[in-house]
Parts: C-alpha cells; structure tokens; sequence
C-alpha cells in the first residue's frame, strides 16, 4: 500500500475516526470512543509543515503538539496531496478534574471494514454491544420499584410579576423546569433538588417580554428509584443523520420541526442532547420480550443485526423462532386505543402501544400508552399539553 494516497475523516454521529487509502479495494480502518459524550478528533497531515493541522510531527512529537492534538478539533487530513498523503489519526476525550484516589473509565474500539458502509454499520453494533454489556452488570426490573408521579400548578396566570410553580411529588428526586417563547427559544431555565410533597419555584415575569411561554416541567425518574431505558426511534435517528452528512443544515432542520432549543448559545447540538441519542438502544430483550421502536426485518438472516429497519419497518411477519418465541412490544406507526386494549387483551405475540399522543383531535387517539409487562395493564395519558401555555401580560 502507498501511504502517500491515505486519507482521515470523521464521523460525528458514531464518535469514528477512519482512515482509508485512494487506492482501489482499499480498508477502512477506525477509531470509535464507546463511553458517553461527545469525542475531539485531530487528524494529522504526516508531511513537512504538518498540513492542515499545523502539527508536524516529522522531527518528534513535542509535549506543546500532544496538548494541541489532545485539545483541538481538527477531523480531516490527506488533503496536502491530489490523492492523499501520509496521514495520522488521534481520538480523545475529556478533559477531566479528578479527585485523589477516584478513577474514570474510558473505552475506545478499533474496527475495520472493506467499506465505509460496513464500518459504520459495525460501529453501530458495536455502540449496541458495549451499552447492553453495560446493562448486563443488574438487573432491569420490569416493574418500577416505587410509584411515582408528581402535580403542578402554574399561578397566576397571566402574570405581570412573580410567578409560582408548585409541584408535589411522591419521591425525592432533581426538579427541572425550562421556558420557551412563541419562537421556541429557551429563554429560562431552572434546576434544584425536589423533595417529597410540596416544592415551590418562583421567578419574575418581568424579566421578559409580553407574550405567550410554555414551561415543561420535568422530574427525574432515575433519581426516583426508576431503571429508564431509552430505545432510538426513526426521530432520533434523524437528527444524528443530519449531524453526520450535512452539519451546516443542523440548525434549519431542527427549526422546521420546532426543536431549536436542542441548540445551545453556539448553534451546535447540545452535549447533553447528543448523549441521550448516542445512548438510545436499537431494541431491548428481555426473558418474555423484545421492545423496539418499529420491529425486526425478519427476511434478513440477522434480524437482531437489522438496525435500521428496527427504526422504520411498518410490515413485516415475525419469525418466531429468530426471537426464541419472544413477545414483541413496539411504537412508530399509532393505533386506535381500542385496537390496542384488544391486541393486549388477547394476548397477541406483536402488541402495538403508540396511539398518536400527539394526535389528540383524532377519536380514539391522542394518549401515552404504559404498558406493565408482569400484569398487562395498561395506562394511559392523555395529551395535556396545552395547559402548560403561560401567558404573561
């Protein structure tokens, strides 16, 4: 192979730095970052000079280009030549502030494939390993080990001053409450402790504009006592698609379909949102149950290797015996209520449980669908979600 033809790219949506030759039927070899967040890539021009990077390497790596490689973006090289030149390729995470005597653990993975659709694709499975090798180290209780709910109350409303959030819980457990204008901008946010019963935020109306704000109000089921578990939808997965192939599209994108405040102050994905969606699971496999997000392509040999179609697959007959004749519990397209009661009624081995919650005009429609899978019942929530408007004159 001619090292002078390489090439480094990166893939953000994966946490994958891959390296490949111009050179025809050439590998694609990669760097991935498993933990949680977000990685820095830094590409390095193995040339005099350094490229694109500005590290040149050739006469030794001093401490001052570690930290710079270490510290600093840079996703790309193998550009200083028409096809290619040599190329070196670092991933790394942080920083840190650690106390005495504490540890961290960080896990990286190194992959290879005949093409970048296969690398990817393995690092896709690979992310899905390491997450469910992770799950593997408890157990994931079916059923939520306390009750858990909590009320809130929004007064007055409309306000000219101080407003009063009330909010009682049944646990302790982290209160956060965010404030959105008509533009869907994030214009408050507030977190603290919650206790059990009465918790009171307060904050001035003043401080913003005539208009109409919405306040979600939310309470942490894990600080609760809750195992929660996400599964990755085709939504999500939208997202990390649009942050891969085209990034500069990011901001209009999520604008067009009301998610701007997932952008922080920069224009860039929050970190805390990009997390969540990297720790989506495709599916989980319980000892009676699958729960996925749409279901399995079942014509492929690997239905459980199947990722995509696990996000957006409407019809498909199962092949039990693929699944060890487990019941399969999944959402994306919606049912009437009544269609689902039936399914779970009878006691079918594909039991739907997405009734458009966001379809609340439509008869029969319109709810959250809980499902407890030790006795069948279900539980359901309607859409509630214009009562969290706050007008503030």
């Amino acid at each position: 192979m001619d090292y002078s033809k390489n090439k480094c790219e990166y893939d953000a949506t994966n946490n994958l730095a891959y390296s490949y030759s111009t050179e025809n039927n050439s590998p694609y070899l990669g760097i991935q970052l498993l933990s949680q967040n977000q990685a820095t890539p830094f590409a390095i021009d193995n040339v005099a000079g350094g490229g694109s990077g500005g590290v040149d390497v050739s006469s030794g790596f001093s401490k001052s280009e570690k930290y710079t490689v270490l510290s600093n973006y840079n996703p790309i090289a193998g550009n200083v030549g028409i096809e290619g030149n040599d190329i070196l390729s670092s991933l790394s995470y942080g920083p840190f502030s650690l106390t005495k005597d504490s540890s961290l653990v960080v896990a990286f993975a190194i992959s290879a494939a005949d093409s970048l659709t296969e690398l990817r694709s393995l690092s896709e499975e690979i992310k899905t390993i390491y997450i469910r090798d992770r799950l593997d180290q408890f157990t994931v209780n079916r059923t939520p080990p306390k009750t858990y709910s909590f009320q809130s109350k929004v007064f007055p409303n409309p306000s000219k001053g101080l407003v009063t959030i009330e909010i009682t819980l049944e646990n302790d457990g982290e209160i956060e409450v965010i404030m959105h204008n008509s533009l869907g901008q994030e214009v408050l946010t507030i977190q603290q402790s919650g206790y059990y019963d009465y918790n009171a935020i307060t904050f001035d109306s003043n401080n913003f504009g005539q208009g109409v704000y919405f306040l979600t109000i939310k309470a942490d089921l894990q600080e609760a006592g809750y195992q929660v578990y996400c599964l990755r939808g085709n939504h999500e997965q939208m997202i990390l698609d649009v942050l891969r192939r085209w990034p500069l599209q990011l901001k209009a994108f999520l604008k067009k379909y009301g998610s701007a405040d997932l952008l922080n102050k920069e224009g860039r994905l929050r970190s805390k949102v990009f997390d969540f969606l990297q720790e989506c699971l495709y599916y989980i496999e319980l000892d009676d149950y699958y729960l996925v997000h749409a279901g399995f392509d079942f014509k492929a040999e690997k239905p459980l290797k199947s990722f995509s179609k696990m996000l957006s697959i409407r019809k498909y007959t199962p092949d039990y015996e693929k699944i060890n004749f487990k019941k399969i519990v999944h959402g994306h397209y919606r049912h009437s209520l009544s269609y689902i009661e039936r399914q779970v009624l009878e006691n079918k081995m594909v039991l739907p449980i997405d009734n458009g919650c966001s379809s609340k005009k439509i008869k029969d429609q319109g709810n959250l669908i809980c499902l407890n899978l030790d006795t069948l019942e279900i539980t359901t929530q309607r859409n509630i979600e214009s009562s969290t408007k706050a007008l503030f004159k």
